[in-house]
């Protein structure tokens, strides 16, 4: 129900927001194109042997299910191996297709925004589109927007957002429900941390205006698929004490608390590991706070706040998720700019949190003193906040031209395995490309076979389509 004094923003102002909302989108595609090349890096070298598979004929759903690591990333393999076969392995396409997914996770993010803001008085809420913008198309993810491998990262984001979104804004509907599930299962086969939209989906059931009848009826149907999906998960896992311990963060929680918090700073504070630690925390305190400011002062009810709720938790569990396999590399490791969209929802949370406040004090509070100050407060933070994310970004920027010479030495590399000299391929320009230069050894002459990536011919024959693989056996 829209609110009585909620006031849309005219033509002139909604062309203000849609460019300012364009404007870090624009950059990034232009770093994007600058910056990517068509070479596999690191991880990426894993990919080969499915393409290997593909073309001669061998692939089967087996292969794209086994568990890599602790992650089973099901639903990636298929979008890598459908980008791989349509272009000849360009990796670049990967590049494109997360900057898709990502903007997907803003419009949906968008669209939960502006369902809001109609049940809120004047038009504030609308300028958070910028601000959002600016924190899911940030430059500081600098090495996810760069490594096509990262699709694993955001689709899992896409899937437990957009599931626990819908799931949010269902009422109890069963078509919105069985949604939800849809998209958790896809969440769960997607990256590791896609595991956290069930325990994300249960905490938002209980928050759902329903009978306490039709909650239960919902929890148990929620809590029987995520058992069958875990289950189904960790089929075949193979404990690896080598590796991690599943359970060591219980008995070093410090250092765990450490990395999820500077996990959870990292949207805002990528260049300093202690500042990024605080930033997690003062995120924590400042939503928690204005929430019940929010419902005890009548602006807000808890379901208009859910949502908002829900994508905090999704950031929550999710980067929970990582701190639990990752955090013996200590806190500086959590500022990796691959994590950034694991955290950026809880960021979105806050900002809109921050707005709300700021739109309920100015349509319901006398002008006055304390009015002014509570409002400049709210505000300092909020501009603090998207002060830390431009700041972040220009920074990045610095980097880019960096980050464009070390890909370039990746492309470089990949040309001297063009000629005769790659069965011969001498550690440094192996090494460029992976850790683990036999591997590159063991794995150029694949490329070069089905003239994959840097080794593209148009006339190459066509890979196996993913739907024409063997049924499971």
């Amino acid at each position: 129900m829209t609110h009585p004094l909620h006031q849309p923003p005219g033509p002139a102002r909604l062309i203000i927001i849609c460019l300012l909302t364009a404007v870090p989108l624009a950059l990034l595609i232009q770093m994007v194109g600058f910056c990517g090349v068509n070479v596999p890096v690191h991880d990426e070298w894993h990919l080969v042997d499915m393409f290997d598979r593909s073309y001669s004929g061998t692939l089967t759903w087996d292969y794209l299910w086994l568990m890599r690591n602790e992650h089973r990333i099901f639903f990636p393999l298929l979008l890598l191996l459908g980008l791989g076969r349509l272009s000849h392995w360009d990796l670049r396409w990967e590049l494109w297709a997360n900057v898709a997914i990502v903007a997907a996770v803003f419009g949906i993010t968008a669209w939960q925004i502006v369902s809001t803001s109609r049940r809120l008085p004047g038009r504030l809420a609308w300028w958070l589109l910028p601000l959002v913008s600016l924190v899911f198309f940030s430059l500081s993810q600098l090495e996810m927007w760069v490594w096509g491998i990262t699709v694993t990262n955001t689709m899992s984001v896409f899937f437990v957002v957009s599931s626990t979104l819908l799931l949010a804004n269902s009422h109890g509907r069963t078509g919105w429900v069985l949604g939800s599930l849809a998209l958790a299962v896809c969440a769960s086969f997607s990256f590791g941390t896609g595991l956290a939209v069930w325990p994300a989906g249960a905490l938002c059931l209980l928050g759902l205006p329903v009978t306490q009848q039709r909650r239960w009826r919902l929890f148990a149907f929620w809590f029987l698929a995520g058992a069958i999906c875990v289950g189904l998960y960790f089929q075949g896992y193979n404990h690896n004490p080598a590796r991690y311990r599943e359970t060591g963060f219980l008995e070093t929680w410090g250092l765990f608390a450490n990395y999820f918090c500077a996990c959870l700073g990292g949207p805002v504070s990528s260049a300093s590991t202690n500042g990024a630690m605080w930033a997690g925390v003062l995120a924590i305190y400042v939503l928690i706070g204005l929430s019940w400011y929010l419902v005890r002062s009548g602006a807000m009810t808890g379901p208009q706040l859910l949502p908002y709720w829900v994508l905090a938790i999704d950031a929550a569990l999710m980067t929970g998720f990582v701190a639990v396999g990752r955090f013996r590399f200590s806190a500086a490791q959590a500022m990796s700019s691959r994590y950034v969209i694991f955290a950026s929802p809880l960021w979105v949370s806050v900002a809109c949190v921050l707005w709300f406040t700021m739109a309920s004090l100015r349509a319901g509070t006398p002008r006055g003193f304390e009015r002014g100050m509570r409002l400049f407060i709210l505000g300092t933070l909020t501009a603090a906040i998207a002060g830390s994310i431009i700041f972040l970004n220009v920074w990045s920027g610095d980097e880019v031209v960096g980050f464009r010479e070390q890909m370039l030495k990746h492309h470089e590399a990949a040309e001297y395995m063009r000629g005769e000299m790659h069965t011969q391929c001498d550690y440094y320009y192996m090494h460029r490309l992976n850790p683990k230069p036999d591997m590159v050894r063991r794995l150029v002459p694949i490329l070069m076979k089905w003239k994959l990536s840097d080794f593209h011919d148009p006339a190459a024959p066509q890979a196996t389509l993913y739907w024409q693989l063997p049924s499971l056996r």
